[in-house]
């Protein structure tokens, strides 16, 4: 039996619009050999057209990245974690 829906948090509903597209339907040839994508080319890509602080949002928001990750389009250090 399917729960049923309430009014989505909108970082949830860009959370799973992330993973679907870095996990499941990644745009061809954005990605390096390393796995990572800038962030104007994720945001291009994306279904529910967040804005660049949601996006910031998120990935500062969450407990497997957290603020190591790289949301500006830099290069990675040694430090910075993919998306």
């Amino acid at each position: 039996m399917k729960r049923p829906r309430g009014p989505e948090d909108p970082n949830v509903r860009v959370s799973k619009d992330m993973s679907r597209l870095l996990r499941h339907h990644p745009p061809p040839g954005a990605m390096d050999a390393a796995g990572w994508i800038s962030l104007p080319v994720l945001l291009k890509h994306m279904r529910s057209k967040p804005t660049e602080e949601q996006i910031r949002q998120v990935v500062s928001s969450c407990p497997k990245v957290g603020r190591g990750a790289v949301v500006k389009g830099h290069h990675p250090t040694r430090h910075d974690r993919k998306l």
